[in-house]
């Protein structure tokens, strides 16, 4: 590949590992990764590893690197991207996630250096169906998956719901992507996990001198 010469670039390789993540896991693999934990971390550790298959010659990537969920960095570990995760459910507080994840790019910023891009990844696990008896203690947030499908009578409308409350959190920010890793079906669940990837609007020069 060859030697990404700004900013610009390393976005949109990110963004496209990103888009195709779902292919780096099993089939349903991810499915039942979100129904029985928070799906953050596996995402998290996916991502980094494709970036690292991607851009390794070029760069560093690195997991929890100095209080940051993922950091790319040049040969000589200066920070050139540093990206936050987050992750919610459909039935959560939209509102409330994307005031987490700006807090957490405000809070990565004041330490990071001014050419570096200061990344937000916020993900929503949705599950397509209401989850049975059986599973219950299994699934994980079982009960709430259940209460927010029957107070709108339809799991699509949750889905339908989310989608519309994120548009409006982040009408103001600075959306680089956005999109639906397909989980596949676990247990029996179809489920999905949406993602919005946010960029810090601090100044970030288009190269970098690395």
């Amino acid at each position: 590949m060859a030697p990404y010469d700004g900013q610009k670039l390393l976005e949109d390789e990110i963004v496209r590992v990103l888009t195709g993540l779902t292919s780096s896991f099993e089939p349903n693999e991810l499915a039942y990764l979100a129904l029985t934990s928070k799906v953050e971390a596996p995402v998290r550790d996916r991502l980094a590893f494709t970036l690292h298959q991607s851009v390794g010659s070029d760069y560093l990537v690195a997991r929890e690197w100095d209080r940051v969920d993922l950091a790319i960095l040049s040969r000589s570990q200066v920070p050139v991207a540093l990206l936050e995760l987050k992750a919610m459910y459909s039935f959560d507080d939209a509102m409330r996630y994307c005031l987490i994840t700006a807090e957490d790019e405000a809070k990565t910023r004041s330490f990071a250096p001014q050419a570096s891009a200061v990344y937000s990844l916020l993900l929503a696990t949705h599950v397509s169906s209401q989850v049975p008896q059986g599973l219950r203690r299994v699934v994980k947030y079982d009960g709430h998956i259940n209460r927010a499908a029957r107070k709108v009578g339809d799991p699509e409308l949750v889905r339908t719901a989310l989608l519309a409350r994120m548009d409006e959190a982040l009408r103001e920010r600075n959306l680089v992507a956005s999109g639906n890793l397909a989980g596949g079906i676990a247990f029996e669940l179809p489920v999905d996990v949406f993602y919005w990837l946010v960029r810090d609007p601090g100044p970030v020069p288009v190269a970098l001198e690395l």
